[in-house]
């Protein structure tokens, strides 16, 4: 029985670990994702009005 207790113990334990990894990891990766998309999106920009300035001159 203390076994069982025991073994319920450390379930809920790596559990509630597990979970609050996640809960923090989500939010990380989608400010990375974020992130990663502005800065792509922003390199796109600049080298298309790069290349366009540049034709024009």
């Amino acid at each position: 029985m203390a076994k069982g207790f025991a073994n319920a113990g450390i379930t809920l334990a790596v559990g509630t670990l597990v979970t609050g990894a996640i809960a923090v990891a989500a939010p990380v990766a989608v400010a990375v994702g974020v992130g990663l998309a502005v800065s792509a999106a922003l390199s796109f920009g600049y080298d298309w009005l790069y290349d366009h300035r540049k034709r024009r001159g």
